[in-house]
């Protein structure tokens, strides 16, 4: 969330999530960290994501217990 000159709560603006989804697409230790979650937590399900206040994206997820949640394309998250 970010906040204007008016101190009114904005919506964060779409394009930022398209970018969170790209840099977090170029980060090779990713799929790893979410292995290592999964492992140490024991919960099968781990994701990285973008939260706003009117949606939730998935940047990146390791799904081992088929919760059926995968990564949202770039193109599918710029639509909105």
């Amino acid at each position: 969330m970010r906040r204007n000159s008016s101190s009114n709560i904005s919506p964060t603006p779409l394009h930022d999530i398209s970018v969170d989804l790209t840099a977090v697409s170029v980060i090779d230790a990713i799929p790893t960290i979410l292995e290592v979650v999964c492992h140490i937590t024991g919960l099968g399900f781990a994701a990285i994501a973008r939260v706003t206040a009117d949606r939730w994206v998935a940047c990146a997820v390791r799904d081992e217990i088929e919760y059926g949640i995968a990564r949202v394309p770039l193109a599918a998250a710029a639509r909105g």
